[in-house]
């Protein structure tokens, strides 16, 4: 596996905070719809809708590196997998475009 550049972005939707990020490979992309693919559904849910939530988790939590994000008393967030997970939709589906070049991942066969 070779080193990924990190690449540091703004966050449109804060005041300035920047993410930093690795840009996920071909091949990364493809295994991460793989695990989307077999991610369990609730009953009744839409497969498109449910794999398509599950890539999009999968490449930002795949991706996301670092942050400069800070709480209401300004003390840093950590960037933790649990703190990614609680990102805002806007940001996720933010994220996700800018790291896929999609604009959701609903019935995406590739990226």
């Amino acid at each position: 596996m070779g080193l990924r550049t990190i690449r540091t972005l703004t966050d449109p939707f804060g005041e300035g905070e920047t993410i930093d990020v690795t840009y996920p490979s071909q091949m990364r992309l493809r295994k991460l719809m793989v695990k989307a693919h077999a991610t369990p559904r609730l009953p009744g849910e839409n497969k498109d809708t449910a794999e398509g939530f599950a890539l999009m988790g999968a490449v930002v939590m795949d991706s996301v590196k670092g942050w400069s994000y800070c709480d209401e008393d300004g003390e840093p967030v950590p960037c933790t997998p649990e703190n990614i997970e609680e990102l805002d939709s806007k940001t996720t589906q933010w994220l996700f475009k800018e790291l896929t070049g999609n604009e959701d991942a609903e019935g995406k066969e590739s990226a």
